[in-house]
């Protein structure tokens, strides 16, 4: 699970002197209330809160977190999708799809997420 970093400093962080991302405050704050729902296994509430503010690789990859903890593989794997398209360097979201994968008994694509999250 991504946590937010805090709010002073990561609202508009910089690489390279461009700004790819820029959270406002409320995202922020909702970003981390989907967080504190997810550790207290309220997980149709972290989607509600998740799910409006699903911008980002991380979002998507915590969307997957929660799908995939309660047993929506295809779900899951349909968000660390999501995430690797708006993130194509996340290996953790590849890997992720793999595990769903392995779950849904698709070996061939398990296979090729492994593969993605190695390189």
């Amino acid at each position: 699970m991504f946590r937010p970093k805090s709010q002073e400093g990561f609202k508009d962080w910089k690489i390279g002197g461009v700004c790819p991302v820029k959270f406002a405050a409320h995202e922020l704050d909702q970003w981390n209330e989907g967080v504190i729902a997810f550790d207290q296994g309220l997980y149709e509430d972290a989607l509600e809160i998740f799910e409006p503010i699903a911008d980002s690789a991380k979002i998507h990859f915590n969307i997957g977190v929660v799908l995939a903890t309660m047993g929506d593989f295809e779900g899951a794997s349909l968000a660390y999708e999501e995430a690797t398209k708006l993130d194509q360097y996340l290996a953790i979201a590849y890997f992720q799809n793999g595990v769903a994968n392995v779950a849904l008994e698709d070996y061939v694509k398990a296979l090729t997420c492994f593969h993605d999250a190695y390189l």
